[in-house]
């Protein structure tokens, strides 16, 4: 299958970045609480990371099943597209609850949403080449945040 090897590094980045959220615990100084944000992030971290192990992941098998590369990719897509959704919809109530008038949730959505939107229509288009950039953005969500909580550590220790 074409990006099969990159589907497979895909998942192994992935699922390193979640056991990262592991050393983010670690770091943290004994005396220092947890606040509804940190947990928040190492959650989020560990739960996108997953998600995105996952949908790396899901191609292969769908080909084996299927028999045909475009048809296991259009399948791959439409699961990321609605994965992606799903989530954005269930971490809404939450985000709003929590971090009322936060203008983040609007780039969350901007940038999940235009992905969902990438995933459905590649269901039309089964382009490996667009599953992989999908996959990319899938991981940016949780890169970002393993970063910005790596420089509130720095700054806290000082």
């Amino acid at each position: 299958m074409t990006g099969q090897a990159f589907f497979l590094t895909m998942s192994g980045i992935s699922l390193s970045l979640a056991g990262f959220a592991g050393l983010l615990v670690a770091f943290r100084q004994p005396n220092q609480p947890w606040t509804r944000t940190d947990i928040w992030r190492v959650r989020r971290i560990v739960s996108r990371s997953f998600t995105c192990v996952f949908l790396s992941l899901a191609p292969i098998p769908l080909f084996a099943l299927t028999g045909e590369e475009a048809a296991a990719l259009r399948i791959a897509s439409l699961i990321l597209g609605a994965t992606l959704l799903i989530d954005l919809v269930v971490l809404t109530p939450s985000w709003r609850r929590e971090w009322p008038g936060d203008p983040s949730l609007y780039v969350a959505w901007l940038i999940g949403g235009s992905n969902a939107v990438l995933g459905f229509l590649n269901v039309v288009w089964g382009s490996t080449g667009i599953y992989e950039v999908a996959l990319g953005i899938v991981l940016l969500w949780p890169s970002g945040i393993f970063i910005r909580v790596l420089r509130d550590l720095s700054a806290s220790t000082e």
